[in-house]
């Protein structure tokens, strides 16, 4: 059997690691402190008595939200509004859901971040972080917390963005294809195809040979390259995760589960991207599998 074969196969062995960047406090917003172990990262910004409005100071941090959350096309957040105990119970719940509503909008609106990937949940004066006491402790009291989760299979390294289906830009050459296929039970193949939501052939044997483009490097290197996470694809294929495209598989079909579904919406961006930097005619496509549903 010819070594591309095992090439694509034989490192989908291990677990996926959580990892993530945190900021812990309102003067560090946006800054990079590290990998916790816990995979969690807290944002923190402050509000000013009675107010739900994202003040000025933290519109960078704002940003820094955006560009973990675009980093990592699969991070979620929990946005925790909270007030001091001054006034009504029922106000201060009414309020501080406002202020983590107002977070979120932001983010939507401002920022772009997906609504779906954004929780909101106020808490009001129920949770303090220190007395009330004091004017400096209500103020810190007077809060939101942007919890993110994210996972380390889709992070860069450093200053690298990946571009999204979404949010595919124009401006700077894609160099391949990550279909992030670990939430379903898709195995390791030779010639797998790649199909939209709505049955369209976006990759694999059938759409080469009507384009007349089954080249050399699917018999070279195969169709596509197999990895457990990012960081493992860098290693291995850094001429493809410079700036890929980064897709979820919705479904795996066919026998053997070696066939992938993608909505038709990040199937779409992918064809027209293709059309101007022809990555998938270069077979640069890497399908993130997950090491443990490949054993069952």
């Amino acid at each position: 059997m010819k070594k591309w074969i095992f090439d694509g196969l034989w490192f989908v062995i291990a677990a996926l690691v959580a990892s993530m960047i945190t900021v812990t406090d309102a003067e560090s917003i946006g800054n990079d402190q590290g990998t916790p172990e816990n995979g969690v990262a807290n944002v923190v910004l402050l509000f000013d008595t009675a107010k739900t409005n994202v003040k000025g100071e933290y519109l960078d941090g704002m940003k820094r939200i955006a560009d973990i959350m675009t980093r990592d096309s699969q991070a979620t957040a929990v946005i925790e509004g909270y007030t001091d105990n001054s006034g009504k119970k029922s106000a201060n719940l009414k309020l501080s859901q406002l202020r983590a509503e107002n977070v979120k909008k932001h983010l939507v609106e401002k920022l772009k971040i997906e609504a779906s990937r954004l929780k909101t949940m106020g808490y009001g004066q129920s949770k303090p972080i220190v007395s009330n006491a004091t004017a400096e402790g209500r103020q810190k009291n007077r809060r939101v917390v942007v919890v993110i989760k994210a996972v380390e299979g889709a992070r860069l390294s450093p200053g690298t963005v990946p571009v999204t289906a979404e949010k595919a830009v124009a401006d700077a050459e894609v160099t391949g294809l990550m279909i992030n296929a670990f939430d379903t039970m898709a195995r390791a193949a030779i010639n797998p195809v790649i199909y939209s939501e709505s049955g369209q052939v976006i990759y694999g044997i059938s759409v080469n040979e009507v384009n007349g483009s089954y080249s050399d490097c699917s018999i070279k290197e195969g169709l596509v390259k197999y990895s457990r996470d990012l960081s493992d694809a860098q290693k291995r294929y850094p001429s493809i995760t410079s700036n890929p495209v980064m897709v979820k598989a919705i479904k795996v079909v066919g026998e053997g589960y070696r066939n992938i579904v993608i909505g038709d919406v990040d199937a779409k961006k992918i064809m027209e991207l293709e059309n101007k930097f022809h990555f998938l005619q270069n077979c640069k496509v890497i399908i993130v599998l997950d090491p443990i549903k490949q054993r069952q």
